[in-house]
Parts: C-alpha cells; structure tokens; sequence
C-alpha cells in the first residue's frame, strides 16, 4: 500500500489495453466506477482492503470479460453478490469476504470450482458446503486466520449476530453493550452538555455506565427498549460502530452538528428508522445502498427528492446530500433540494453538508488523493516538456546567435559567409598567384558619424585560383572592417563587410548605389 486515498478516478476505465488494476491496500473510498467492466482485456482486479463502499457493478458480469481474479475482501462493499460473476468463462479466484454483503451465496457460484488454491488437497470437497469455499453464510463468522471469511464458517451464538456474508466477526445485540462502545468509539470523555456525565456514573470511586434509559439523549419505550438516540451537537468524534446498527427498535437516530468521520455503517439498514440526521459531520463515501432503499425513512419515497429519484421516488438525498452536495437541512425534503457546491472546497467531500463554508478537517482518511495526483503529476509532465523544448530552442539560438560571457549576442553569420569559410578549409592546393589590390575609401557625409576605412584594419584580399578553373576570393583577416566599409571588384560585384560574424553578402552591385554617408568603397581588381 502507498496510503493513496480518494476515489477511484473513472478515467482508468478508458485504458483499453490495462492487463492488471492493483490499488490494495490504500484509502480508497467511495464506489467502484460503474464502466470497470469496460477494461476488456483486464485479467486482474485487486481493489481489497480498502474502504471502498456501494455494490459490485454490473459490469463485471459480462460473460466476455478475460478476468481471472476479483479480489474485493476487505471493503465496505453491500448488497448482494450479483450471480453473472458465474458467467465469467475465465475466473479462477473470487475474493468477497469482509463486506457488507447480505443475502447468500448464488448457487451458479458455488458451482464453480473456484478459490481452489486456497485450499490444500487434505481438504475434500465433502468437508465444507460447496459455497463456503467464496463467503462463511449469514449468522456464521470464519475462524480462518488464512483464508479471509471463509471455511471454516463458526454459528454465532447467544445475544451475537452477523447479518453479513463472510464475515470474521459476529456483533453483540444487547442495547448496553452497544452504547457502552457506542461512547468508547466516539470520545465519550470529550462530550459536552454534561453529557459524558450523564452517562457515566461513580460509586465508591469506581466508575461505571449508568441504566441505558437514564443515560442523556437516549428515549426508551415503556419495555425498556431504545427506541431514540439524540445527541446532536455534543462533540461527538471519531467513527460509529457497526453494532450501532443493531438496536434493534431504535426509530429516530440524530447525531448531527458533530465531528464524527469515516462511512455510515451498513447496519443502518436493519433498525426500523423512521427519521434519521447525520448532517454537518465529517462522513464520506456514500450512503448504504439498502438505507436508501428502506421506504419511509424521513419520508423516502413518498415526493420527489432530487435528479437520481428512480420510478418509486427513493433517494440517498433523503438521507444525506451526496457528496459534494449541500441543503439547509444536510439532506432533500418535500420543499429542499440538494444543490451543488459551487466550488470544490475540502468540506464538499462530506455526506449531509448544510453548507459549502469551510469547516476545520479532522478526518483522516488519506494523505493522497489519487485523482489530485494525476492532476499533479499530468502537469509536472507537460511542464517539464515545454521546459526541454524551450531549452532546445534557446540553445539552438544561442548557437545561431552567439552570446558572450558580458550577455550581448553576435550577429548572426550569413550562408555566404559561412560558404565562403568551408570553400577555403576546402582547398587543397596553394594558390598560385596572390594579388592585393584596395581601392580607396570613402569618408561618411554624416559629422556624427564620420568614419574612415583604415587599410590596415584588413590584412589581404587573396585571390587563388582553383585546379578547374574556378576563382575564389578569400578574406584572411584577423579585423573585420568597420560597418560602414564594402569591398568590391571591377565587374562591380561588391563584397559587403561589416564586424567580424556579420553577414557577407555576395552580389553585383545595384546601379543605383552611390557613395554615400553610409557606405565606403575598397576596388578590388579582377580575379585572375
């Protein structure tokens, strides 16, 4: 694990050619992407342990996928295993335990002979019920250390239950021991509004709980049974217990205004709730699938609730505004909706939001977020590729250019006379006859700029004659003259020179060209 947390970018569903998806054991939360099932050639999916919540998508039934190993054990996954896994031609191991998963095993599933290498030959078929080789059944807990939720599956027994397939533990059913942990869980000691007092007791210097329906927030019906728990605003913080969900007759549960965090237990979907209100915490993921199915809870179902409602008018809004979402009240109603956040601040990753205003963050479930990652690292790249290619052009202009140590660039070296410059490396032989003749120069008209070619700022004009005949002027100087100076031949084909790396130009002379101001004149007799 690399503790990247967030949820799973639905952008690694469009790469076609991914073979294997491992992201275990990291901080995972929220769904799997509906179109997981779009990776074709996928043989390998490795999302265990993790907190990843929801259901399996329908995707991964598609009796054409390559999968060989689903391992999703160890989640906060719910619903019921869906029976097209059967259909998967080429699946070899299937790895749900440690879920929230209801109902039983699909037998087209146990009819397969799958996670057969977690078992070792000593172990027959006729030692366990075929399907116990995928999930230990409801109302049984595994008491495998090697093989997560599976054989061998132990009843739970007494006031203990477990509603889950493949679970490792069963859950007390007792209303003391519930809240008992209930206020361990959730920083009982800290509560305000003298509530830890009210639950806590001392006789004798020995501390203690007080009777459950003595205790502040909780409401017992006249059996003694808890049937409200309402303890909005009392500092509450840290996660709920699974067993909260266990209380049996509880019908109103308000624990909002707190600073709880994690996910909403998947147990919520077993009490008889009429109203619940998690809102204004620090709850992320999303609500538990079968929560939202329950008719009546805080009137869902019975009006339209937000753009998701199906045909029955069931919502997850009416329980909690999705994430990135907010209401006045933290969920939809008959005259609220959930409206988006305008913006992605860090408290519109929470469940229930009654507003979009910062809030201090005290949930730590990850310290990456996977799709913020991406976004980083996409940028870093293309950043550092627009940083090479500048480069690559500066030095190429450099290199064109020139620039000195002082920072001032050389002009740039024209294509005469750089082939000037390989001709000469080129000759072979000497020149057999060098003649040297300047004409003279010209001053400037302009008083500011009055300048005269001085001879000597050129050491020769050689002229050689090459073995087919062809002539060739060589400039051999150690000082380029000044920038006002052209040096030409009789047949009025002028040499421009100016500063040493300036550009020669190689041409006849236009006819309307006079000394002037700008230009003097060196005559250069005929090559011979």
């Amino acid at each position: 694990g690399n503790l990247i947390g967030g949820a799973i970018p639905d952008s690694l569903t469009r790469l076609p050619a991914l073979i294997e998806l491992n992201l275990s054991n990291n901080l995972f939360h929220g769904s799997i992407p509906d179109d997981i099932g779009d990776l074709l050639e996928l043989k390998g999916l490795y999302l265990h342990d993790n907190f990843l919540v929801g259901t399996v998508p329908q995707s991964l039934t598609r009796d054409f996928l390559s999968l060989k190993d689903i391992f999703l054990h160890n989640n906060l996954l719910s619903g019921t295993i869906p029976v097209g896994l059967s259909d998967l031609e080429h699946l070899d191991n299937l790895i749900l335990a440690g879920n929230k998963f209801t109902g039983t095993v699909p037998t087209e599933i146990c009819a397969r002979s799958l996670n057969k290498g977690f078992f070792t030959n000593n172990e027959g078929e006729n030692d366990y019920f075929p399907c116990d080789r995928i999930a230990c059944p409801t109302g049984y807990a595994s008491s495998s250390s090697s093989r997560p939720g599976m054989h061998p599956c132990v009843r739970c027994d007494g006031r203990n239950v477990n509603p889950y397939l493949g679970s490792k533990d069963c859950f007390s059913s007792d209303a003391t021991e519930i809240l008992d942990r209930f206020f361990v869980e959730t920083n009982g000691q800290n509560w305000n509004n003298d509530g830890s007092q009210s639950w806590m007791r001392t006789n004798g210097g020995a501390a203690g709980f007080r009777p459950v329906c003595r205790r502040k927030g909780v409401v017992c019906d006249s059996s003694g049974r808890v049937i409200e728990l309402r303890l909005s605003g009392m500092n509450l913080s840290g996660t709920l217990p699974e067993e909260l969900g266990f209380l049996r007759h509880l019908k109103i549960l308000d624990l909002s205004r707190n600073s709880l965090y994690g996910i909403i237990p998947s147990s919520f979907q077993f009490p008889p709730l009429e109203q619940i209100d998690i809102s204004s915490n620090q709850l992320v993921g999303v609500v538990p699938h079968r929560l939202c199915q329950k008719r009546g809870v805080n009137g869902n179902g019975s009006s339209p609730r937000s753009n998701d409602d199906n045909n029955d008018n069931l919502s997850c809004n009416a329980i909690a505004c999705a994430v990135g979402t907010y209401s006045p009240t933290g969920r939809a109603d008959d005259t609220t909706l959930c409206h988006t956040c305008r913006r992605l601040a860090p408290e519109s990753r929470y469940l229930g939001r009654r507003d979009c205003i910062a809030t201090d963050d005290r949930h730590p479930s990850y310290l990456f977020d996977l799709g913020t990652l991406l976004v980083i690292m996409s940028f870093a790249s293309v950043g550092t590729i627009l940083a090479m290619l500048y480069g690559c052009r500066k030095r190429n202009e450099d290199n064109e250019d020139g620039v000195t140590d002082g920072g001032t660039r050389r002009r740039r070296k024209s294509r005469a006379y750089d082939k000037l410059r390989t001709r000469r490396q080129s000759l072979l032989a000497p020149p057999p006859t060098i003649k040297t003749t300047v004409g003279r120069p010209s001053r400037s008209r302009d008083p500011k700029n009055h300048r005269t070619a001085n001879l000597a700022r050129m050491k020769s004009q050689v002229i050689s004659e090459t073995k087919n005949g062809d002539t060739f002027a060589e400039l051999l100087m150690t000082t380029m003259p000044p920038p006002d100076v052209v040096v030409k031949d009789d047949n009025d084909n002028a040499i421009e020179a100016k500063r040493q790396s300036v550009p020669i130009h190689v041409g006849p002379k236009p006819a309307n060209v006079r000394r002037n101001s700008q230009l003097d004149w060196l005559d250069v007799p005929k090559f011979m």
